[in-house]
């Protein structure tokens, strides 16, 4: 496979699996949380559903007005700087409406995201690739989506809710770094504009 490709496949399995921690992480600890954490969850729920039902129609039209290999490092960079802020938080009572908020910002940087993530695919792979892609690309976020949980529980379990919000917000940064995968292919792309 093509050294592109497997960057490509790498910087959206990293994507995956701090989506996944970050999500079934916050769900657990909200869930343990008794009443008061389910009515939360229900909020924390409604709030990304709300977020991608306004956001997605018009990211698109709104990516287009900025230059695209920009928007992925800051939404990444936007991200990162989220979850190490709510990791930050001690008081549960505070991070109750910070997973909200922070899961609303979430929803809204993935919405940009992923229409620049969509617009580079076709400028990164080849058409005779696009196939072979999207083949190894089901395949490693099925992988992802099954194992993800089973390692994001054992670190809730294990540890807490903030070392999950920090190794979401390092999925992030590893994203955001110029040495990220994902930044090494927008690079020569950068150079040709």
């Amino acid at each position: 496979m093509k050294k592109s490709l497997v960057k490509l496949l790498t910087s959206r399995a990293i994507n995956k699996i701090g989506n996944i921690f970050y999500d079934y992480g916050n769900s657990v600890w909200l869930a343990s949380m008794g009443a008061v954490g389910q009515q939360f969850l229900a909020y924390y729920q409604m709030a990304d559903t709300l977020t991608s039902i306004l956001f997605n129609p018009i990211s698109g039209a709104l990516v287009d007005r900025f230059k695209r290999r920009k928007v992925l490092p800051w939404t990444d960079a936007i991200c990162a700087l989220v979850c190490f802020l709510a990791a930050l938080i001690s008081k549960d009572s505070w991070m109750l409406y910070m997973l909200v908020i922070a899961n609303m910002i979430l929803a809204i940087s993935s919405s940009f995201s992923r229409i620049a993530n969509k617009s580079f695919l076709t400028k990164l792979v080849a058409k005779e690739d696009i196939i072979t892609y999207n083949s190894h690309l089901e395949m490693v976020l099925q992988v992802i989506g099954v194992s993800s949980p089973i390692f994001s529980f054992i670190v809730v379990h294990f540890t807490s809710l903030r070392v999950t919000l920090v190794l979401d917000g390092l999925t992030f940064f590893s994203l955001f770094t110029p040495l990220s995968p994902q930044r090494s292919l927008i690079r020569p792309m950068e150079k040709k504009d």
